[in-house]
């Protein structure tokens, strides 16, 4: 007899083996014997090594590093719901099978996330170590870390339930951003104090009782459930294919408009190859809600580790971030210069560097004027903030003009 639950089991048992073979497809056993097993012993080796060697360059590094590490894991995840598309014929007309599902997908959400937590924390215990923390603190950061998690996770869940377009990516990065300052900077001074940990979990675990309430009441989300579900079934292969130098074509967007750009009005006076190439460029990233989200994300993690790290780093950072945005921002170009569209013109390498040229160096800019505005306002205050954003200017220019011929192949 099929039952919801029965369903449920099957599905779980689908997802596994789909993702086994994707994973078995990529790692085969010449990759396993050469870089796999040898990668894990000497992980291991040296996780081992730290338990027995302390680390004494860890004093001076901030513990609001130590939580923005795990708040980077703490955001990661998502809430599954097993919901195909074909289940329109028969468990949407039956809202009680697809209430049990969602109940199972939830618990099953949870476990995971659990378990990746323990993972997580057991590979950072070593470094905790060199922190001081006891046991008892350990394990109380470990609590706070998985309760917010999930809260987060629902949470995003409901933004892409709920927004679209260009104020869901806000959204989003508005959480991102404020979740992050918060638990950086209240969990070190959470962290041994029973009462007010205490005070803490009970709250995190009061809101999460009331989304997953909610969750499993929300009305009119089938749809949109099937499509999430699709990208999260396909994470894993999407992350391999990454490394391969297969061209996959995007999907592409249900808007009949873009968020921006929309009117294609020309973004540079003079008309010559290399603007309009860079233009082309521009609006190819920009008209993307997923860029802009993963743009700003970059950005926001970026300025968290601003606000973590003491002044005497900031300009170390500061040039650090301006060549590691640089660099993200060169993977956009990748991709738009290496898509079909683009092939069918013929090569000119001396119009295709000037475009990328003027490209990082347009959409590095307004990110990276932002944490500079933040690095410089933390260190001297109103006055660094805009000299800090002045030089911002010149070394993205330096950055961005540096570009290397062999990224045009």
């Amino acid at each position: 007899m099929i039952t919801p639950t029965k369903i449920f089991y099957k599905r779980i048992i689908s997802e596994w083996k789909f993702q086994y073979g994707v994973w078995r497809t990529a790692i085969d056993w010449t990759v396993a014997l050469y870089i796999v097993i040898p990668s894990i012993i000497f992980g291991v080796y040296q996780y081992i090594e730290l338990w027995q060697t302390q680390l004494p360059w860890l004093s001076n590094l901030p513990p609001q590093l130590f939580t923005g590490v795990i708040f980077f894991f703490v955001w990661k995840g998502t809430v599954r719901i097993f919901i195909e598309e074909a289940d329109q014929l028969f468990l949407w007309q039956q809202k009680s099978w697809l209430k049990q599902i969602l109940k199972l997908s939830i618990g099953y959400s949870v476990f995971l996330k659990l378990c990746f937590n323990g993972f997580i924390f057991l590979l950072l215990a070593p470094v905790a170590l060199g922190y001081q923390f006891s046991m008892a603190e350990f394990m109380q950061l470990f609590i706070i870390s998985f309760l917010a998690g999930m809260c987060l996770n629902f949470v995003q869940q409901f933004f892409s339930l709920v927004y679209q377009g260009i104020i869901g990516v806000v959204a989003q990065a508005v959480l991102f951003f404020l979740a992050g300052i918060l638990f950086v900077n209240i969990m070190p001074k959470t962290i041994g104090q029973t009462g007010l940990f205490t005070v803490i979990a009970l709250l995190l675990s009061v809101t999460l009782g009331t989304l997953i309430f909610r969750r499993l009441t929300i009305k009119g989300t089938f749809f949109k459930d099937v499509t999430r579900e699709q990208y999260a079934r396909l994470r894993h292969l999407n992350f391999l294919l990454g490394f391969t130098d297969l061209n996959i074509k995007r999907p592409l967007l249900k808007r009949k408009h873009p968020t921006l750009f929309s009117s294609s009005n020309p973004l540079f006076k003079k008309r010559h190859a290399a603007n309009c190439l860079a233009e082309l460029g521009i609006k190819f990233v920009v008209r993307d809600i997923k860029n802009i989200w993963q743009y700003l994300q970059m950005v926001l993690v970026l300025i968290l580790i601003v606000f973590t790290f003491p002044e005497e780093w900031m300009w170390i950072l500061w040039v650090a971030f301006a060549a590691l945005l640089t660099f993200f921002v060169r993977s956009y170009w990748q991709e738009f210069i290496s898509s079909e569209f683009i092939n069918l013109f013929p090569r000119n390498d001396k119009i295709k560097i000037a475009a990328a040229k003027k490209f990082m160096f347009i959409m590095t800019l307004p990110g990276f004027m932002m944490i500079s505005f933040i690095a410089g306002f933390v260190t001297f205050s109103w006055l660094g903030a805009i000299c800090g954003m002045l030089a911002g200017v010149v070394i993205v220019l330096y950055f961005s003009f540096r570009f290397n011929k062999t990224l045009l192949r």
